[in-house]
């Protein structure tokens, strides 16, 4: 059988969404008919790398392994001093707001910065893992294939480089348009199969980072479970907007507070509930309500008896939360700065895409003036979700990206296409 090494900076239970979440649904599906291993950290938390899980093997089936390797050193003051000489004292989570000509100037002098002060930036980033690393340069001969998810750590960037056959390296970029993904360090992926999980993911590496080697777009695939969910979350008759990722500004949380209060004044009879775990997860505002990490069930239940689901952040390359919530006939009120999650809604006619406090505030009026609104947009997501990200047709592009469980003839991958001819949203 042939095998299989997913690699990804963080894996583990509590971990649920984002890439994290991706890789591990791909190597769960990829272990149907293939030996896999996903290679990772023992970190749990995303801002300093600490250590968390023990170090060695974890089964998970008999095709299924997660093998940990320590992490080297934790995140500190010294990186976030690098971050502000690195992108000019620029908030990342700022970079979306720039009109295009500060952009431009912006990225011109990013352009300049010394290879080797970009790389530092990387390191420490972290999580850095020398025994990983090591792994993999052991391992070679063992895997026919290495996936790396995400390009943006050094478990991707530094353990690339331990691939000794180039022909066995795959990419996950998850890129979106911040400006790390403009550093020219990162242009040493687009000598590499690169596998994008979007149309707008795919575009914006070939036209705006001149990304142009062999690629592929296989898209995602979630189970449908809305027939198995129940219908009420517990909450009453309570009317809600619902967010659910990380609560931390680079995902736009603090705008979506700062809109929701403003929304507040003068509209009564909402709240604002927020799932997952982050810096703002103490977050004091009348109406919002932080519900922390709950169970599968429950998160998919409150999705489909919320309002609608609110994604502000400008940063994303697929948007999982949203394609869950399609999945629950929920409508999605996106950021219009993100170009995939706008397409999502311009494709699908599920939702709304808002580029100011007023095109939000006019959404919300709508959908809470008119039920049947919610209905109608909540059913076109749902055909969308069905058509594109069911898990079947997920299941046979991916194994058609690695071909046969024994032997390395590739099939050709039906590309997905994710444009079709829409009514108007109402």
């Amino acid at each position: 059988m042939k095998k299989i090494a997913v690699v990804v900076q963080r894996c583990g239970a509590e971990i649920v969404g984002g890439s994290e979440g991706y890789a591990f649904t791909m190597a769960e599906c990829l272990s149907r008919d293939f030996d896999v291993d996903i290679i990772t950290t023992t970190a749990k938390d995303y801002i300093t790398w600490e250590n968390f899980y023990n170090e060695g093997p974890e089964t998970v089936s008999d095709t299924l392994r997660i093998l940990r390797f320590r992490v080297d050193f934790q995140r500190d003051s010294y990186w976030h001093n690098l971050s502000r000489l690195l992108f000019k004292n620029l908030a990342i989570d700022k970079f979306s707001t720039l009109d295009a000509e500060d952009k431009k100037t912006f990225l011109a002098e990013l352009e300049k910065s010394p290879l080797g002060l970009q790389e530092e930036w990387v390191r420490l980033e972290g999580p850095y893992s020398s025994g990983l690393i090591e792994h993999i340069r052991k391992k070679n001969d063992e895997y026919d294939a290495f996936v790396f998810v995400t390009y943006l750590y050094p478990t991707t960037y530094f353990a690339i480089d331990a691939v000794t056959e180039r022909e066995k390296i795959f990419i996950v970029p998850t890129l979106h348009d911040e400006p790390p993904a403009h550093l020219p360090i990162f242009r040493k992926y687009s000598a590499m199969r690169q596998v994008f999980l979007t149309g707008a993911e795919k575009a914006f590496a070939e036209n705006d980072l001149n990304w142009r080697g062999q690629s592929d777009l296989i898209g995602f695939g979630l189970e449908d479970r809305f027939e198995g969910v129940k219908k009420s979350s517990g909450r009453g008759q309570e009317k809600y907007i619902l967010y659910a990722g990380r609560l931390d500004e680079a995902k736009g949380i603090k705008k979506l507070f700062e809109y929701f209060g403003r929304f507040s004044k003068t509209h009564d009879g909402l709240k604002l509930y927020t799932i997952g775990d982050g810096e703002f997860k103490t977050h004091k505002q009348a109406g919002v309500e932080y519900l922390g990490f709950v169970s599968e069930e429950e998160k998919l239940s409150l999705m489909r008896d919320a309002l609608v689901l609110v994604n502000p952040s400008a940063y994303e390359s697929l948007g999982i939360a949203l394609l869950e919530s399609f999945m629950m006939e929920t409508p999605a009120l996106v950021n219009a700065k993100c170009a995939v999650m706008k397409d999502h809604i311009e494709v699908s006619g599920g939702g709304y895409a808002y580029g100011s406090y007023d095109e939000f505030e006019e959404a919300l009026e709508r959908l809470m003036e008119d039920p049947a609104l919610k209905r109608r947009l909540g059913r076109k997501g749902r055909e969308y979700f069905l058509e594109h990200y069911c898990l079947e047709k997920y299941k046979e592009r991916l194994c058609a990206l690695f071909g046969p469980a024994s032997g390395v003839t590739k099939k050709e991958i039906p590309a997905p296409s994710f444009k079709r001819e829409l009514s108007a949203v109402p």
